[in-house]
């Protein structure tokens, strides 16, 4: 029987473990937005991208009408818009256009597979405007998907060329998950769809309240937006336009970070709203600046938006649109990933550390509180770290508190490795993931050692490339993006949450010695933490972890042993509380471990049982005992 011994005398004692360890991205990629913290119903709802190919109709849409009706998607004239223009994109703003050239027959266009549900409440509106020889009216529908059903009619009048939105609203009498929206004219007119909207009506600023309730329960120590490779593509002054004005954003990447809205982002989440979500949840913000397309001027702007008062130009605006208060954003990144080349021109040290310069010199004369993160490749990068350090931080330590820094484990899965069928395969599986967070204090071990002058820094050749400066060797490390990368777009399982939990034990025991204060997972909805339906959402394997590690956030690190190599043990001691939290962490494959727990108030056990994909942890209270049983691949939490 093995006892865990917990001294509160270590090097560690006193020492707090940071709320920003247990923070989170919120990037607007995949299905983190769309159909995951997002409460819009609506596909493709702004009419970007290309019209089916011969009809003229919007994709995720279909047209209604009989002979001669015709439809396009007009540029011109669209009701979307960007606060400036942008260079080199293509399909984002659109109307939907159809002419009716007979009195009396029904034309429109409509979208069906909408998700409603029975005695929920509903508000929509649609943005019109049309063209005739005599008033033009249009009927605003919602029809049964296996019947006739009408559940809601609005007929309006549509203003002569100039868009007005028409707001609806309704009650649902029963489950439909074929519900189809349509807008027709039976006039003989032109009809004109600039945005279409429908969300629940008990909706937080369009965000999902039981998804923010799931960020609750997992605590968001801090909350990382816009990105990612997303910061890289937003422009952060077309959050001030109405939701439904804001032109979509087409992705460089396209399929790969926006593969279910064909590429693009719909903008349902801005400034305004994002702050208000860290409100919520009680997260520190932290805002990712993009230096690729904003100016020096245009990135200060936004930090004085944030942040300044009713005496500032930008201050007063954000005080004009309702939000009195500032919103005091202390952390700002320099841009994300620069030197892998996928982000923009500022792919070398010279360029990046130009610009992040010019940058940060000009936030410091709206904000000087403001703390800088840079960005930079990683030992798989571009550039490698060394010559990124050498030749971009030594020049901006001056102004920058943080590097930002990057690791997936496992990067990639082989057909060998992603073998869950045989029990060789499991095994070898479950031995990678389990040993990723080990990989991954190699990684951060070795770039702080090149930041505090440990590692030389020479090229291939023996060259030197430049001391390291002296604020380089105390610039903090921020590890602001980290998951699993082949489980992003499969429900993890408790392989993965194992993972999570180790990671998390990691950060605390190592956060002092690395200098590292702030950890950012990549990315809860939809990706790792928070699994998503249409009639609501749930805690994966990942999740049930942050929430049962959450409890360590802001207590006394202690140091905690038990003399098992295979059962990882973590200690914090919460004077606030008048407790101690002890997380045993069993990493054995078939192994289980008994141990004594002195003094145990409440314990409770995350049993993993089943290891393979969408996997939860079985979770058990357990009562007062001498001694305690945690089987392999579980997690017990007592405390004292």
């Amino acid at each position: 029987m093995l006892k865990v011994e917990i001294d509160g005398s270590a090097e560690n004692r006193g020492v707090s473990v940071p709320k920003d360890l247990f923070g989170h991205n919120l990037e607007h990629t995949r299905s983190c937005l769309f159909k995951g913290l997002s409460a819009q119903i609506i596909r493709n709802r702004k009419f970007a991208g290309k019209p089916a190919q011969r009809t003229g109709v919007a994709a995720e849409w279909y047209g209604i009408g009989g002979k001669g009706v015709l439809f396009v998607m007009r540029t011109k004239d669209a009701y979307t818009r960007h606060i400036a223009p942008r260079d080199g994109v293509r399909n984002e703003i659109h109307a939907q256009m159809l002419q009716n050239p007979h009195e009396g027959q029904s034309a429109g266009i409509g979208q069906r597979g909408l998700e409603l549900f029975g005695n929920r409440k509903y508000i929509g509106n649609a943005v019109l405007k049309g063209w005739g020889e005599s008033p033009v009216y249009a009927a605003i529908k919602l029809l049964g998907g296996r019947d006739d059903a009408v559940y809601m009619e609005e007929t309006v009048i549509i203003d002569r060329n100039e868009w007005r939105k028409y707001p609806f609203s309704f009650e649902m009498p029963r489950d439909d998950f074929d519900v189809r929206l349509e807008i027709t004219t039976d006039g003989k007119a032109e009809l004109c769809v600039g945005a279409v909207s429908l969300l629940p009506e008990d909706d937080f600023q369009g965000m999902r309240p039981d998804v923010i309730e799931r960020l609750k329960e997992i605590g968001v120590g801090a909350l990382r937006w816009p990105g990612g490779n997303f910061a890289g593509e937003y422009y952060w002054k077309d959050g001030l336009l109405d939701a439904d004005e804001r032109a979509p954003i087409k992705s460089f990447m396209e399929i790969e970070t926006h593969p279910y809205t064909h590429g693009f982002d719909f903008h349902e989440l801005s400034t305004d709203g994002f702050v208000a979500l860290c409100r919520e949840l009680d997260a520190e913000p932290n805002i990712t600046l993009n230096l690729t397309w904003d100016s020096p001027e245009e990135c200060a702007q936004w930090v004085e938006y944030c942040n300044g008062g009713p005496d500032t130009e930008w201050g007063a605006k954000r005080i004009g649109r309702g939000f009195t208060e500032p919103y005091n954003i202390k952390y700002w990144a320099l841009g994300n990933e620069y030197g892998y080349g996928h982000m923009g021109w500022l792919d070398t040290p010279e360029a990046y550390s130009e610009k992040a310069l010019l940058c940060a010199k000009e936030i410091g004369k709206v904000d000087p509180s403001t703390v800088f993160i840079a960005a930079g490749p990683y030992f798989d990068g571009h550039v490698p770290t060394k010559i990124w350090l050498a030749d971009s931080m030594s020049k901006l330590t001056g102004d920058v508190a943080y590097l930002s820094y990057h690791d997936y484990k496992p990067v990639m899965l082989t057909h060998e490795d992603d073998d869950f069928i045989t029990d060789a395969g499991l095994r070898k599986l479950y031995k990678k993931i389990i040993g990723a967070p080990e990989l991954c204090l190699e990684g951060l071990e070795k770039t702080r050692d090149l930041m505090g002058g440990k590692t030389p820094l020479t090229d291939s050749g023996g060259q030197s490339l430049g001391a390291v400066g002296e604020n380089v060797r105390e610039t903090r490390i921020s590890f602001d993006e980290w998951n699993v990368w082949y489980a992003w777009n499969r429900d993890p399982g408790v392989m993965e949450g194992l993972y999570t939990a180790l990671m998390l034990e990691m950060f605390m025991k190592n956060f002092k010695r690395l200098n590292m204060d702030m950890c950012m997972y990549f990315q809860p909805v939809n990706e790792g933490a928070v699994l998503v339906r249409p009639d609501g959402s749930e805690l994966t394997a990942n999740g049930q972890a942050f929430a049962l590690m959450k409890r360590h956030m802001g207590g006394s690190l202690l140091f905690a042993e038990t003399g098992a190599k295979e059962l990882h043990c973590a200690a914090t001691r919460h004077d606030d509380r008048g407790e101690t939290v002890v997380t045993l962490i069993n990493t054995s494959f078939d192994g289980e471990y008994v141990f004594k727990l002195d003094n145990v108030r409440e314990a409770v056990l995350y049993r993993g049982i089943d290891l393979l994909c969408a996997s939860r942890f079985n979770i058990t209270r357990m009562g007062k005992a001498p001694c305690y049983t945690v089987p392999p691949h579980s997690i017990m939490q007592a405390v004292l």
